[in-house]
């Protein structure tokens, strides 16, 4: 298997570039007390191998928690759609990578159990290869 690391980084850059929330409100693991809403934070991962001949491949499966105060369901769409548009089908540079490609996909939204906040789920299908060496 392939180290994924750089996918991770290149998402979390192309989140910021991409504007998708104000300000520099995208997190990378657990969110802060004071981080205010909306927010994007970048969550769970699964990697599957996607070796084909000539170049290692990941497929990899990340997903995007979309957090908003903000009463129904709207901020959290319009910030996935923000997501959706910045990466769907676009290739995507990754160092160390020679190609990859992300597509966003099965958007859930719900309330969170402290009943003010809202909670979307957005996965992020990303299909990364390099060269064998």
């Amino acid at each position: 298997m392939i180290g994924t690391q750089p996918i991770q980084a290149a998402i979390y850059a192309a989140l910021l570039s991409a504007h998708v929330v104000d300000g520099d409100r995208v997190v990378d693991g657990d969110q802060s007390e004071d981080v205010a809403f909306p927010y994007v934070q970048i969550g769970e991962t699964q990697t599957l191998d996607a070796d084909v001949t000539g170049s290692l491949g990941a497929e990899e499966f990340l997903t995007l928690h979309i957090w908003s105060r903000q009463r129904g369901q709207s901020e959290v769409k319009e910030i996935a759609a923000r997501i959706a548009t910045a990466f769907n089908a676009a290739d995507m540079p990754i160092a160390g990578f020679e190609s990859a490609s992300v597509f966003a996909q099965g958007l859930r939204v719900f309330d969170d159990p402290d009943g003010l906040t809202r909670h979307g789920v957005l996965t992020l299908h990303i299909h990364a290869f390099q060269q064998e060496t």
